[in-house]
């Protein structure tokens, strides 16, 4: 019988994890509670538990100070962090310091706890922080796909630089499409939610790579996400997404017992914009219907006209170039008026406004993360006079470029 000590400040996620599950039934024992590092020091150095499942930070003696403590003068005893989601710095942090393992503690079911208990090196080196990624990482990518969601994410270039160092293929910088997955309704499974999850995350992944780019991440209880990256023909990514829902269709009504639905929004760039996207998919599975043909998948342009909607991602695709009302009215075979009272009317804002937010929207992503000077930066926008680039970035931003750079920089140094 194996022997557990909880560290954790909160009382309640003490006694949550003592009634988790039949500890004796799986072959261990909790020998003991603490509520910070100190009174855990107290217990170990009696006890000598083969577990020490701790949190991080506590008041008095943290979780670090303990591990350390701990692993300079009782080497053999295993700690398993119990972190939050947005913790992964002190995680990283606690692996070094000699922890062999974390988990979730609001989130994690008794059987995901168990096996990660099961799978600890008792007679081996702690495993390394690649491989607990691994084990990891259908609950990282949705911590990191909630993350960006949120409208106000303090840092969004750390976080898209999170998604590049796991190596998963999503790009906010780049046009791409969300892809909604939902069985939360009309299922005659009889499996676990988190089963039917699990299986969908696997097939969507392995049916999506087969025709188009991109990556899927688990979102919530009953719905998965797909970021798909955009190509230069849109209609290809759109018809594609079609055949593989339709497939994902017949393979879950097979062999999972569930109706699936699914929604596609429009092409949009920016991490910003993911929010509403989803907001939009979500919207058009609600207010589906049972007269709508099961197994179609929904997409969505915003009530934006095709041809219209076909300028916007253009235009979003290709800032450096110096787009004309003339050029965009003649590939649409519209007059100029026509057009641009058109375009006003599905979008709410004119061509020539709607040109200038995206390319300064570009431009300000650039000063805050680039070290290009101005003019190379209003240059990446298609606009060849700094002056008029300053001009038009203070009207759109309040403040002129330097200005703008300088403000984030000091913002950075406070943090």
């Amino acid at each position: 019988m194996r022997t557990i000590l909880v560290v954790d400040d909160e009382y309640l996620v003490r006694v949550g994890i003592h009634s988790f599950l039949n500890w004796e039934e799986h072959g261990y024992t909790i020998i003991g509670e603490a509520a910070d590092g100190q009174a855990a020091l107290d217990i170990i150095e009696k006890a000598h538990p083969d577990i020490v499942l701790t949190d991080l930070k506590m008041d008095g003696m943290d979780g670090f100070a303990l591990i350390e403590t701990c692993k300079k003068k009782w080497p053999d005893i295993l700690f398993v962090v119990l972190s939050s989601y947005d913790d992964g710095a002190n995680v990283k942090r606690a692996m070094k310091l000699g922890a062999a393992d974390y988990i979730f503690k609001v989130t994690s079911k008794p059987d995901e706890l168990l096996k990660i208990l099961d799978d600890l090196p008792y007679e081996r080196a702690p495993d390394s922080m690649e491989n607990v990624v691994r084990k990891n990482i259908s609950g990282i990518k949705e911590q990191l796909i909630r993350n960006a969601a949120m409208p106000f994410y303090p840092d969004r270039q750390a976080l898209q630089n999170e998604f590049f160092q796991l190596g998963l293929d999503t790009n906010f910088s780049k046009p791409y499409y969300v892809l909604m997955l939902d069985f939360g309704s009309g299922s005659a499974s009889k499996q676990n939610p988190a089963v039917n999850k699990y299986a969908l995350e696997n097939m969507a992944q392995e049916v999506l790579a087969e025709k188009l780019c991109g990556e899927v991440y688990g979102y919530s209880e009953s719905a998965i996400l797909a970021i798909l990256q955009a190509g230069k023909d849109g209609c290809k990514i759109e018809t594609g997404t079609e055949q593989a829902f339709a497939q994902l269709y017949s393979y879950t009504v097979r062999y999972l017992g569930i109706q699936l639905s699914g929604a596609l929004s429009p092409c949009i760039t920016g991490m910003d914009h993911l929010s509403s996207a989803i907001a939009s998919c979500r919207k058009h599975l609600q207010t589906q219907t049972i007269i709508q043909e099961k197994g179609k998948l929904q997409t969505d342009n915003n009530g934006i006209r095709p041809e219209i909607n076909a300028v916007c991602r253009m235009v979003e695709e290709n800032l450096q170039k110096d787009f004309t009302i003339k050029e965009v009215a003649g590939q649409c075979h519209m007059s100029e008026s026509y057009f641009s009272h058109l375009f006003k009317k599905e979008t709410g804002v004119s061509f020539v406004d709607f040109v200038n937010q995206h390319k300064i929207r570009k431009a300000a992503d650039l000063l805050q993360n680039t070290n290009l000077r101005i003019n190379e930066v209003a240059a990446q926008i298609g606009i060849d006079n700094p002056n008029y680039f300053s001009v038009l970035f203070k009207k759109c931003k309040g403040e002129a470029p330097q200005e703008y750079r300088s403000h984030f920089k000091n913002a950075d140094k406070e943090r």
